[in-house]
């Protein structure tokens, strides 16, 4: 059986907070690279962005 320490706990969630905001960060760069984007219609955009803002409300379930 592994016991697990406080101090590897808290250790295990920041490492998971940290992930979940590196893909949050890019998730909005991806967005914001895709609006500059003259090349393709405002309706594709708009289906990017739903899908990217789907995989952000994942990450906080």
């Amino acid at each position: 059986m592994i016991e697990l320490g406080r101090q590897s706990i808290i250790e295990g969630i920041l490492e998971l907070q940290m992930e979940e905001e590196l893909k949050l960060k890019s998730a909005i760069e991806s967005i914001k690279l895709i609006l500059d984007k003259d090349e393709i219609s405002d309706f594709d955009k708009l289906k990017y962005i739903n899908t990217q803002l789907g995989d952000i409300m994942m990450l906080n379930i």
